[in-house]
């Protein structure tokens, strides 16, 4: 029977070190590829001040995609640190997250050549939103499913977790809100600002509470020898 449940583990640690390993795979793919949609305008006349004026939007779309996809892909190390092992759902609900990072690139595009368009934004921010609400359902079901987390971690930070995994969902809501403002590069800035505020706050909320020192066990002098 011990034999049996050593192998077991051992069968769930091998599971989950696949998964990660695909994680990592698929976001360095998603970085690479919004690299390649970066091209040079056809009529560039040399200078680089008309380079990064023709090319401005296109470069304020990889940094933004880029920081994103770089905070989703923290956000899961960070979460995954804890996981012990992984089981059907658990896998299901990270390749689907995984399949929603994939479109980042495309979307990213869609973006960049059809900026001003209100269904751009939408559909941009829409991505952004779906990853966290995923994400917070792989982090949930977690919690909720017994011997996934690791059992010393501190129940408050379970939940405090879970809940900033709602925030690019919230943050996708306030810039489609503030959307009248005008340009799209404007636009551009207040994604990257809004995101980096709440990567911000995310790790201010999710510091592990410090563990008490233990108390020192008082010493007894030995009494000399009558």
């Amino acid at each position: 029977m011990e034999q049996a449940h050593v192998e077991s583990r051992l069968h769930h640690d091998y599971k989950l070190q696949r998964l990660i390993v695909l994680t990592d795979a698929v976001f360095a793919i998603a970085m690479t590829l919004l690299a390649l949609e970066l091209r040079p305008p056809a009529n560039w006349d040399g200078s680089v001040i008309t380079l990064f004026s023709a090319m401005r939007v296109s470069l304020l779309a990889y940094a933004v995609s880029f920081f994103v996809v770089a905070s989703y892909w923290s956000n899961h190390r960070r979460s995954f640190g804890f996981v012990l092992k992984a089981d059907g759902p658990l896998t299901l609900l990270s390749l689907l997250a995984l399949g929603l990072v994939t479109l980042l690139p495309v979307v990213t595009r869609l973006m960049t050549e059809h900026g001003g368009a209100p269904g751009a934004l939408a559909i941009y921010l829409g991505l952004f939103a779906a990853i966290g609400v995923v994400n917070a359902v792989v982090w949930g079901y977690a919690c909720l499913r017994p011997g996934l987390l690791d059992p010393a971690l501190d129940p408050r930070y379970r939940w405090t977790h879970l809940a900033v995994q709602v925030l690019p969902a919230l943050f996708c809501c306030a810039v489609v809100g503030l959307n009248s403002t005008g340009g799209s590069n404007w636009r551009w800035v207040l994604i990257l600002l809004l995101f980096a505020a709440i990567v911000a706050f995310r790790r201010w909320t999710e510091r592990p509470a410090k563990p008490k020192p233990k108390p020192k066990p008082p010493t007894v002098e030995a009494s000399p020898p009558g």
